[in-house]
């Protein structure tokens, strides 16, 4: 679909509920308010594929609408949830769209697959076809979710034999400067706000 997760037609919507549940399409309800199991969702999303959640509509595809009264109060709502350690871990950064659709309020998501394994009240869920699953005291779904992430993103890969010559100096400063932008988190700011780039300290190769 193009520009997913940034705009939505209404025949790529049609497309969504035309069709049933499925690993990567979740319906929800949520006339008056969201759902815990939204939350739930995402992070059964962000731990497999990625996908859409649709909100105001019923198992089925049936379109219901939003309380068009409490839209604001939704957005700001998950955006908050979204960014409490407490709720979701890591936190995530994503907003909710709207779209006017056979003269009802949809609201909709897209959910992009993490890098790393995300949790969700400190439980682990992953998409098993059109539901979400509890997998934290499953040690043989845990460790292939664990090892689908391993595999798929290197951003945790220990490179031991990499040594100064290897790498690119000249972008250094830029990924400091990425770092430096980001959220602080409760620990305090990132350790490269108060260290420059040429004060840091890299495994040298024994010959």
């Amino acid at each position: 679909m193009e520009g997913a997760g940034l705009y939505i037609t209404i025949e790529e919507m049609r497309e969504l509920l035309t069709k049933d549940e499925k690993i990567t399409v979740e319906y929800k309800a949520c006339q008056n308010g969201i759902h815990d199991d939204v939350y739930e969702t995402v992070c059964s999303f962000s731990n497999r594929y990625g996908g859409y959640i649709i909100m105001g509509v019923e198992d089925g595809g049936k379109p219901i609408g939003i309380n068009k009264k409490l839209i604001k109060d939704m957005k700001k709502n998950f955006v908050n949830q979204l960014n409490n350690p407490d709720k979701m871990s890591p936190t995530l950064y994503l907003s909710i769209e709207e779209i006017e659709y056979e003269g009802m309020t949809l609201l909709w998501v897209f959910v992009p697959p993490t890098s790393t394994v995300e949790k969700c009240a400190n439980r682990i869920y992953d998409r098993n076809e059109d539901g979400d699953m509890d997998i934290t005291d499953l040690p043989i779904q845990l460790q292939n979710l664990y090892n689908r992430k391993s595999n798929t993103y290197a951003e945790r890969k220990i490179f031991p034999y990499v040594t100064t010559a290897d790498l690119r100096l000249d972008l250094l400063e830029k990924v400091r400067n990425l770092a430096k932008s980001k959220k602080p988190e409760k620990s305090g700011a990132h350790a490269w706000n108060s260290t420059g780039c040429g004060h840091r300290k890299f495994p040298q190769r024994n010959h």
